[in-house]
């Protein structure tokens, strides 16, 4: 009597930690952002560059070109100018959609699309990894709940989430001996944003080469589809021009400071330290940054293991790779911290089967608080509570990138001895 009552109180224990989390992320969802800036520079926010880079192609102008975004953008008196497009061609498919739609509709559609996908790929992230047991959907849900970066991304316009789920979806799918089908969805996301690519890299690195080939074909495929809107000079001014603008932190001319507060990369750490004087990478920094790069790299090879894979192994090492995508750019924004859910929910579900020794759950708790706690009052608490101690400031300014490299360490470890 008393095991089976201890299994209902189990459950309701379960199903309250599942509610109260889907209450709160929801109550993120709906909440006013706090952004700051004027409607004439914010409306639609990021979502206005991929609106506008598709009014621009259906009119057979290149994308890439800001002088046009902002043109057209003033023209029809929604914004005075736009950040610069940075996404590979095909991207465009995506939101070509909202070219008839005016843009404070498109982006209410888009942010609705965007927190369906969140949920998408959290379903397919839980249904991938049950075998690893424990309580898998309700640490997810908790990821959820707790990632700021999630509800920065729907209230800034981005994609990320779509992305995500693509990505989600076909990871599941390859793992699960279906490698075309899989290949293709994490084809599609690497061609939306191409920071997942590096899942396709980890599956040549486990011998999964038909997963990792139906990517390949999947991104061609994608980008001979695009033709008919953008043509095949344009679409190689991206890989000519604005791709490598990425590694120095130009970004197709951005203006954003690499240093500006809520950049979570490690590059911009070395910025910090090697400043170059204006807003791109010096000379040393950007060594420094591709020494780190290779080291993260190196790293992360020697945590995996292809044999003797299990399902807390395959986890981890999902969760490495997303962290490496946030670590390793230039710029890493809040919305960029999406990629840290996979990292959060196996090592939240490794805490809770014991798996982690207790020595993990301070570092861990730090973790979690820094990256759920919103950046707006992060920055006040730097910029105003901290000024006097220079130091204390700082740490709290980085301390949501302190928490992805403890989030790395865990599951780097995870990986090998999960």
């Amino acid at each position: 009597m008393l095991p089976g009552l201890m299994q209902i109180r189990e459950r309701r224990l379960a199903l309250l930690i599942a509610l109260t989390a889907i209450a709160w992320h929801l109550c993120g969802v709906f909440a006013p952002p706090r952004i700051a800036g004027n409607a004439k520079n914010t409306e639609a926010r990021d979502f206005a560059s991929y609106h506008y880079a598709a009014v621009a192609t259906k009119r057979g102008q290149s994308p890439y070109e800001n002088t046009t975004l902002n043109r057209i953008a003033k023209r029809e008196g929604y914004r005075n100018s736009v950040h610069p497009y940075l996404y590979p061609p095909p991207f465009l498919l995506g939101v070509y959609w909202s070219v008839p739609v005016q843009l404070p509709a498109a982006f209410a559609i888009h942010k609705a699309m965007q927190t369906l996908a969140c949920w998408i790929g959290l379903w397919g992230l839980v249904r991938w990894w049950r075998p690893m047991g424990g309580p898998v959907r309700e640490t997810a849900l908790i990821a959820l709940a707790g990632s700021y970066g999630m509800i920065y991304g729907l209230q800034m316009g981005q994609a990320n989430a779509s992305v995500f789920a693509l990505t989600m979806l076909g990871l599941w799918a390859g793992e699960r001996d279906r490698p075309k089908l899989g290949g293709a969805l994490l084809g599609v996301a690497c061609m939306w944003k191409m920071a997942p690519a590096l899942f396709v890299f980890w599956w040549a690195w486990k011998g999964r080469w038909r997963a990792a080939i139906s990517a390949v074909i999947a991104a061609v495929v994608l980008s001979i589809l695009t033709l008919p809107i953008m043509d095949l000079g344009t679409q190689w001014s991206f890989y000519r021009d604005v791709l490598p603008s990425m590694a120095s932190g130009e970004y197709n001319g951005l203006t954003i400071r690499i240093d500006m507060f809520g950049n979570h990369s490690l590059s911009n750490l070395w910025h910090q330290l090697f400043p170059s004087g204006e807003n791109v990478l010096s000379g040393l920094a950007r060594t420094a940054a591709s020494a780190t790069l290779v080291t993260l790299l190196a790293l992360l090879s020697m945590s995996m293991e292809r044999r003797q894979q299990n399902a807390t192994r395959t986890a981890a090492q999902v969760g490495l790779i997303g962290l490496t995508m946030i670590l390793v750019p230039v710029y890493t924004y809040e919305h960029h911290l999406i990629w840290a859910i996979p990292a959060t929910v196996v090592t939240l579900t490794a805490l809770a089967r014991g798996t982690l020794s207790a020595r993990w759950v301070a570092p861990l708790a730090f973790a979690f608080v820094a990256l759920s706690f919103p950046l707006p009052h992060l920055r006040e608490l730097s910029t105003q509570a901290l000024t006097d101690v220079p130091v204390v400031a700082w740490l709290v300014q980085e301390s949501k990138t302190l928490a992805l490299l403890t989030l790395w360490a865990c599951c780097a470890q995870l990986s090998r001895r999960g």
